[in-house]
């Protein structure tokens, strides 16, 4: 576990989880597929030095990436052909679920009892983990996706070329599960507040197979602020690291 705070004037990076005096807000920062949270290092401390002093941002890596990495052909994309839906599924739900672990138990290694709320980013894999946690984690005040989905059915379908009827046809188990664990559409999420930047030229994940995904989260009341930023592919620019950055120290207390 990467944290990145203010202390007075000067940045404080840790590898690890120590006391660090009054955190009131920590913000999780979630990598890419086949990155680490050594990817995600400079943005983490970019985003601390314009945070106040109480916010602690945290960045680890993902399930079977980085340091926890147990067979790395398995991170894969669609080369690897439909074993790729459910290895990625395992590993971004598995993620998710690493969140509402560390906020569980965050805070007792740090120390910290006044802890008022969580916030979550994620890029790719990790944006695709963000609105998974979103819609699981009451406790996560915002969150921001960059370049990611929260239809995971609509993106395997996509990458496959394959109807949803297809895709539940061939895969039944993995569709179950997807119902089961993914980003939810029938409910509100009990995030409060979420921001999706997507490139324009996105083809890994277009920034339209969300659109249904926000509609319906609209309707059940789930403030959403959508971004499609000029990008020619999949990657997240300047700019959008700057709409991300702005958005998250907005909503930090």
């Amino acid at each position: 576990l990467h944290t990145a705070y203010r202390r007075q004037r000067q940045m404080c990076i840790r590898d690890s989880c120590e006391r660090v005096g009054d955190v009131r807000t920590v913000v999780f920062v979630l990598h890419g597929r086949t990155g680490s949270k050594e990817s995600v290092r400079c943005f983490a401390k970019a985003l601390a030095a314009v945070s106040a002093p109480h916010v602690l941002v945290a960045a680890f890596d993902h399930r079977n990436h980085g340091c926890r990495t147990v067979d790395a052909e398995q991170n894969g994309g669609a080369e690897r052909g439909e074993r790729h839906m459910r290895e990625m599924f395992a590993t971004l739900v598995g993620t998710a679920q690493d969140v509402s672990f560390l906020i569980d138990l965050l805070p007792s290694f740090l120390h910290a009892n006044n802890i008022e709320q969580f916030g979550l980013a994620g890029i790719s894999l990790g944006g695709h983990s963000t609105l998974v946690a979103a819609s699981r984690e009451a406790r996560l005040s915002f969150v921001v996706s960059l370049i990611g989905c929260a239809d995971y059915t609509a993106l395997m379908c996509d990458r496959f070329n394959k109807t949803t009827q297809q895709l539940r046809a061939d895969h039944p188990q993995l569709a179950t599960a997807i119902a089961q664990l993914g980003a939810d559409t029938v409910r509100a999420l009990p995030t409060r507040s979420v921001l999706l930047i997507g490139a324009s030229g996105d083809t890994l994940v277009p920034p339209r197979l969300n659109s249904a995904w926000v509609i319906a989260q609209r309707q059940h009341g789930t403030l959403i602020t959508a971004i499609t930023a000029h990008c020619s592919h999949h990657t997240v620019t300047n700019e959008m690291w700057h709409a991300a950055q702005q958005w998250i120290t907005h909503h930090c207390k």
